[in-house]
């Protein structure tokens, strides 16, 4: 019987687990994933400005908006 294990692990479950590790880096270095913090609905209007200045230009720079 032929040896598929791979680290003591079988063939199988290492291509899943490679895949999936893979897969979780494409979306972190594509911008699929992105963490921001969230703001709470009942802000007032200056933080809920403060945050909309910091977050346009970040926007901008993410979709390559011009200005």
């Amino acid at each position: 019987m032929k040896n598929n294990k791979i680290f003591g692990i079988r063939r199988f479950e290492w291509f899943v687990m490679a895949s999936l590790l893979l897969g979780l880096l494409v979306a972190l270095l594509s911008g699929s994933l992105q963490f921001h913090k969230k703001l709470d609905p009942e802000v007032t209007f200056g933080e809920f400005k403060l945050h909309m200045d910091e977050m346009i230009p970040s926007m901008m720079g993410i979709f390559e908006v011009p200005g």
